[in-house]
Parts: C-alpha cells; sequence; structure tokens
C-alpha cells in the first residue's frame, strides 16, 4: 500500500535532495530544539519503520560514517513509500519534483 503523496528518497530528511550530515542534524533539530519537522516524514524515517525517532539519526549517521546498510527504498533514487504507516510525504524532496 503507497502511503506518500510525495516522491522522496529516504534518509533525505531536509529535502534539498542529497543524503549528508545536514539530514541526520536536521532531525535533532526537530526532536529535541523545536526545529521544523520534515515536510516529507517518510523521508526523515530513514530506517523505515514507521517513526521519526533518534534511531533513524543513529541508522543515517552509521550509513554516512560506518558503511553500514543503506536506508530502504525508496533509496537512492526517487520513489514512493511502499509501507504502511501513519507516515505522509507533503512535499517531494528535491529532484523528486
Amino acid at each position: 500500500t503507497v502511503t506518500c503523496g510525495a516522491q522522496f528518497v529516504r534518509g533525505d530528511a531536509n529535502g534539498d535532495g542529497g543524503i549528508d550530515i545536514s539530514d541526520p542534524t536536521y532531525t535533532l533539530r526537530n526532536l529535541f530544539m523545536g526545529g521544523p519537522g520534515s515536510t516529507c516524514a517518510d523521508a526523515a524515517d530513514a530506517n523505515d519503520d514507521g517513526s521519526v525517532t533518534l534511531a533513524d539519526v543513529i541508522y543515517s549517521l552509521n550509513y554516512s560514517f560506518r558503511g553500514d546498510s543503506a536506508p530502504p527504498t525508496p533509496f537512492p533514487d526517487c520513489g514512493l513509500d511502499g509501507t504502511a504507516d501513519e507516515l505522509g510525504c507533503l512535499t517531494a524532496t528535491a529532484g523528486c519534483e
């Protein structure tokens, strides 16, 4: 079941079209400092467990700096979320419009 209305790349929490250190820091600011939430919560859900938590930050950091498992699809290309969960995607991440 596709639950996301816009295309995205999983792990691109800030929606800028790239996967880098700015994505987990964006999620950290959202979770702990009242920063803006992602306009595509599915993209911020790096581990695709159906919620955006500290686990997504750690997953992103482990992928970027330790070479651990890549985020689940849609990654590295744009796509829709095929996982049934409560998250959505209001705005496509850059490059997925």
